[in-house]
């Protein structure tokens, strides 16, 4: 175990796995405390203190099924706790951020193709609920017909909206939920003494040029107009709108540090991007995607050499 780092340290990442990864399973706002849980895998893996590692993971998904049954101890296995092992892997050789989470991201994603039946009916009970709510007579009382008529309209929009998104939606979950750990694993890593793999900073994120294939393919998909194609298509594009956006958020940071934007506009800036979000939504994605291919902040330049 290299100097600096005390004993307690793995001791208290084993009890997080061992609370938190249970916690985590019960399809709640609690999932967001599995971060804690792959902080706490990096740690152990990073400290080469593997047998510990395995018991708490053993650990948990023993109390996991114990509590919740043997579908919820199988939803934190290929769920969260692989795709944690497989981050801790592949940050460990060097991996950078975007292929590890790629690679971490297919065994939930395999669960959800296998378990897609019963996500079709959750979400179809969702939206049945929500188009009864919407109709009830309770807003009669708030809207006008006419008010209540548009109101109607948009919540059986959304309904239908959050069936054909749903996938990438629980992707897009997960995605985060697996980066917002790597990313706090990392800084505790590094904050203990010990050599982490780097991740680059924010104002340097961009999207690879190679994305334009699958999004070219998904808007062939979506012209089809046959159901099932419309709906994978809709889907990736949905993923690539949120990772544009991202990276395009990226950009705009970097042009605000690199013109030393005083605090005050950076403030306004944000705030009426927040406010005016169809601004945003278009404009973000599109900055993000003429920098894939022009590179703007020469990124590729500086990787090369």
């Amino acid at each position: 175990m290299p100097e600096g780092i005390r004993p307690e340290t793995r001791y208290a990442a084993s009890l997080a796995i061992i609370a938190l990864f249970p916690a985590s399973v019960d399809y709640s706002l609690a999932m967001l405390l599995f971060i804690g849980g792959i902080a706490a895998v990096l740690i152990l893996w990073y400290q080469k203190a593997y047998l510990l590692l395995g018991l708490s993971l053993v650990s948990s998904t023993l109390a996991t099924t114990l509590i919740f049954g043997i579908s919820k101890g199988l939803f934190l296995m290929i769920g969260f706790a692989f795709p944690a092992l497989t981050i801790a892997l592949l940050r460990r050789r060097g991996w950078g951020m975007a292929a590890t989470l790629g690679i971490a991201l297919l065994p939930p994603v395999v669960a959800m193709v296998i378990s897609y039946p019963f996500w079709r009916e959750l979400v179809l009970f969702m939206t049945d609920e929500l188009k009864l709510t919407a109709a009830s007579s309770e807003f009669t009382r708030i809207y006008s017909s006419a008010e209540l008529k548009l109101f109607v309209d948009y919540v059986n929009w959304m309904a239908d909206t959050l069936l054909v998104l749903f996938p990438s939606l629980l992707i897009s979950l997960t995605t985060a939920i697996l980066g917002v750990g790597t990313l706090l694993g990392n800084y505790l890593i590094r904050r203990s003494g010990m050599f982490a793999v780097p991740v680059r900073s924010f104002i340097l994120w961009k999207a690879p040029e190679a994305i334009l294939i699958p999004m070219a393919l998904a808007v062939i998909f979506v012209l089809t107009e046959v159901e099932i194609l419309a709906i994978i298509g809709w889907n990736v594009l949905f993923v690539t709108f949120l990772l544009y956006s991202v990276c395009g958020l990226s950009l705009l940071e970097y042009l605000v540090r690199r013109f030393k934007v005083p605090l005050p506009v950076k403030v306004l800036v944000y705030l009426v991007l927040f406010l005016t979000q169809v601004v945003a939504a278009v404009g973000l994605p599109l900055a993000a995607l003429f920098d894939s291919h022009f590179d703007f902040r020469r990124v590729r330049a500086k990787q090369i050499g």
